[in-house]
């Protein structure tokens, strides 16, 4: 087995304390260990796991010896390396879908496997509202792995606790909308009364779906709502053509992205919060995505989704005038992903621009607000996500996109 630690960022000794490069939501915060034949070939590489760092900034300042688990905030690792002779050890980034990541690696050590090896390549899949099914790669001989899952990261609320003999495993009776922290153990046997239990896997965790029912007024002072996500590339016709990953932003205010607005250009349906995005003549390939948490839609129903949007002049609540021309290149979508945000098509897309062969034309839509509504029926009993995306290509126009998006998910009774 292959054992080691890592850890994100450094305890600067002069600070005494745990520094924030490296711990933000924009770091994937995560390594991919694997093999390879030969170190001179890339394509010879085979991955064992993924580890993800399971603390972000809420350690940020900690001394380093305030660690509960008395490591440092390093997190210990370790890996069985089985079909492993004569191969290579390597450590690889990978696309993580954010923006940056970096690790520390230390104390790497190859020795002869634990008696009871820890769990690993542990997997979500099948996410709904209130289920889940976890997979790993474990011992088939052993007696079976305690799955432990918790709404808090100590893991001592809301815990549910399985012994599981056979994986994928389904675990039922969740919260929606909620994130759990889970961790794992191997039981391999028992020796004269004692059992022989591997060690704890790294805590990873999850956000269940909601259900069927999502409404949100952009009335927080979060700049996205919680579990909703942003990301300002790539491109549209890149993410249809090739599938690829959307690059998430943190929750912050640094970035021309979707951010939530009270107490500014309020007017008509938006006498309150709501999100907004803008194209500036400053901001050239603007590429604003806004993505809503997972939402698990209800079987045999007709089912809709419900906003309002307003279109103005920058930083104003008038309405926008092109003047000189037609913008042509800014664009307004709406995409619905069926499969939880894995996968964006054209063919589930709502279009608004000014070419004449969008489903709206975007100059029309008024400063004052105007409410849209989008069947979701043919996406009935699938876990989704909607994507708003603000698009343009030039320096020409400058505007304001305002979708407060009440983002109602409703069925008819």
């Amino acid at each position: 087995q292959v054992k080691f630690q890592m850890r994100p960022t450094y305890h600067d000794r002069s600070k005494f304390a745990i520094q924030s490069s490296g711990l933000g939501a924009s770091y994937a915060r995560k390594v991919i260990v694997g093999t390879m034949g030969n170190p001179n070939e890339p394509s010879s590489f085979v991955a064992l796991d993924t580890i993800e760092y399971p603390y972000g900034e809420e350690i940020k300042g900690l001394i380093a010896s305030s660690d509960p688990d008395s490591n440092n905030y390093w997190l210990p690792v370790k890996l069985p390396l089985a079909q492993a002779e004569g191969r290579y050890l390597a450590f690889m980034n990978g696309d993580f879908g954010k923006t940056s990541n970096q690790m520390y690696i230390d104390d790497v050590v190859i020795e002869p496997a634990d008696k009871c090896v820890t769990p690993y390549g542990i997997a979500i899949t099948a996410l709904k509202s209130t289920s889940v099914t976890i997979n790993c790669n474990y011992d088939a001989s052993a007696l079976g792995c305690v799955v432990v899952l918790s709404t808090s990261e100590d893991l001592t609320e809301n815990v549910v606790e399985k012994t599981v003999t056979e994986f994928p495993y389904t675990i039922e009776g969740l919260i929606p909308a909620t994130r759990y922290y889970v961790r794992m153990q191997q039981l391999c046997r028992t020796e004269e009364g004692v059992e022989i239990v591997s060690d704890w896997t790294p805590i990873t965790n999850f956000v269940t779906a909601y259900q069927y029912r999502l409404s949100e007024e952009f009335e927080t002072t979060r700049f996205v709502p919680e579990f909703w996500s942003r990301a300002t590339s790539p491109d549209i016709a890149t993410v249809f053509e090739l599938q690829a990953a959307l690059n998430y932003l943190p929750d912050d205010n640094s970035l021309v992205c979707w951010k939530t607005r009270t107490g500014m250009h309020e007017t008509g349906m938006f006498s309150t919060g709501h999100i907004q995005s803008s194209i500036k003549a400053t901001s050239l390939g603007t590429k604003d995505w806004l993505i809503t948490p997972a939402i698990e839609l209800e079987k045999d129903k007709k089912q809709h989704l419900l906003f309002d949007l307003a279109l103005t002049d920058i930083g104003t609540n008038y309405p926008f005038n092109p003047t000189g021309g037609t913008n042509a290149d800014d664009k307004f979508y709406v995409v619905i992903s069926d499969d939880n945000g894995a996968t964006w098509t054209n063919a589930n897309t709502t279009l608004w621009d000014n070419t004449g062969f969008a489903d709206y034309e975007l100059n029309k839509v008024p400063s004052t607000g105007e409410r849209y509504r989008i069947d979701l029926s043919k996406y009935a009993g699938k876990v989704i996500k909607v994507a708003f995306y603000l698009e343009s290509a030039e320096l020409n126009f400058e505007l304001d996109m305002h979708p407060k998006i009440l983002t109602k998910i409703l069925h008819d009774k």
